[in-house]
């Protein structure tokens, strides 16, 4: 339903309803940025505290 999704990525053309979702999406695009939450076991990293979490539990 892209009547309310307002907000469109410059890069892959993406949509979102919330400007805040596309800034948060705008920086996966970026290949060099810091990702705050790693696994204590393989050290894959995570922008979410809670994506990290699941993949431990899930993976390990």
């Amino acid at each position: 339903d892209n009547e309310n999704k307002r907000f469109q990525c410059p890069v892959c053309l993406n949509r979102f309803s919330r400007r805040y979702n596309l800034g948060t999406h705008i920086k996966t695009h970026d290949r060099n940025r810091m990702k705050q939450y790693a696994c204590h076991i393989c050290s894959k990293s995570f922008d979410r505290k809670h994506d990290c979490e699941r993949h431990i539990s899930t993976v390990h």
